[in-house]
């Protein structure tokens, strides 16, 4: 594996968060030593590290109770991430924090600190960012049309222009996860918004159904799929773009803060993309056909953009 004895890592984590110092230095120095040992193992050793010494060391019990890090390790994995989006979303106020009751205040506190760090500064930042640009096109384009997969609770909506339908004719939400799109429904209403449950099996088919749009995004969908699936629903999705219209996506880059984290702490394991790994996934769309392709991170460095415009 390393050197030196990884065990002293979650040792020494332990021992700063009972002492109560900082946790968001301890939140910080932890991640940073865990992507450190990431990058120095072998994905087996890695693998290894997590099941034979953080799985049975006192750490995990402590850290567990945080209502972010429980939420990801514990949530059926054949739902998405919405419910863990709106943990980080409600920092801004965006929503209410989906708290279960049954938080200790200790955990409370760790939740606060970790909320804080770069990576989750960063993932609103992305919503921030994807909520701009549909304002943008709500302002400037009368009767658009939107296409959001995978939706999640459909948290890019700027909420405010719910207030005039002048410039909205419709937006689609599509997503696997049928709670998500139980709360889309139940929170907004009879405001122009459609759903569809979709699967891989069933994706192409529900598109056809629809006229094309002038915006598309899809906010963390290349962090669950590998390369050849992403290349195909981008071509899926980039054909269905009116001439003019817009695309974009997001993912996690390989070296934001909470990289080893989510896979030590929430067995979660995304797909990480830097900015030419993204760039690559477009190379099979006609170029004849593209007006526009750039890639560009958020501040925090966290999330990788990939926008297209499709040429008029």
């Amino acid at each position: 594996m390393t050197n030196y004895n990884p065990s002293l890592i979650l040792d020494h984590t332990l021992n700063q968060f009972y002492s109560q110092q900082d946790d968001v230095l301890t939140f910080i120095q932890f991640c940073q030593g865990l992507n450190l040992l990431r990058e120095r193992t072998s994905h087996n050793d890695w693998v290894r590290f997590i099941k034979d010494m953080y799985l049975d060391h006192p750490l995990r019990d402590f850290i567990i109770q945080e209502p972010f890090t429980q939420h990801a390790l514990f949530k059926s994995k054949d739902n998405g991430d919405s419910v863990l989006m709106d943990f980080i979303y409600s920092v801004d106020g965006l929503v209410q924090t989906p708290f279960t009751g049954y938080e200790t205040a200790r955990g409370k506190n760790l939740f606060n600190s970790l909320m804080s760090l770069s990576s989750c500064i960063g993932i609103r930042n992305a919503r921030n960012m994807i909520e701009r640009k549909i304002d943008y096109v709500l302002c400037h384009k009368k009767n658009s049309h939107f296409l959001s997969i995978p939706s999640g609770n459909l948290r890019e909506i700027p909420n405010k222009k719910f207030d005039s339908q002048l410039f909205l004719s419709s937006i689609h939400a599509l997503d696997w996860d049928e709670d998500a799109l139980f709360r889309i429904n139940k929170e907004f209403g009879l405001r122009g918004i459609k759903t569809h449950h979709i699967t891989f099996m069933n994706f192409t088919k529900i598109l056809k159904a629809f006229q094309p749009f002038n915006f598309i995004w899809s906010n963390g969908l290349l962090n669950n799929v590998k390369d050849t699936t992403a290349e195909e629903l981008i071509q899926n999705l980039f054909n269905y773009l009116k001439p003019g219209g817009a695309f974009i996506l997001t993912g996690f880059h390989p070296t934001h803060l909470l990289c080893g984290y989510l896979e030590v702490c929430c067995d979660w394991w995304p797909v990480y993309r830097d900015e030419s790994q993204i760039l690559r996934l477009v190379e099979k769309l006609p170029k004849e056909k593209i007006d526009n392709v750039k890639t560009y991170m958020d501040p925090t460095g966290t999330i990788v953009f990939l926008e297209i415009v499709k040429a008029s």
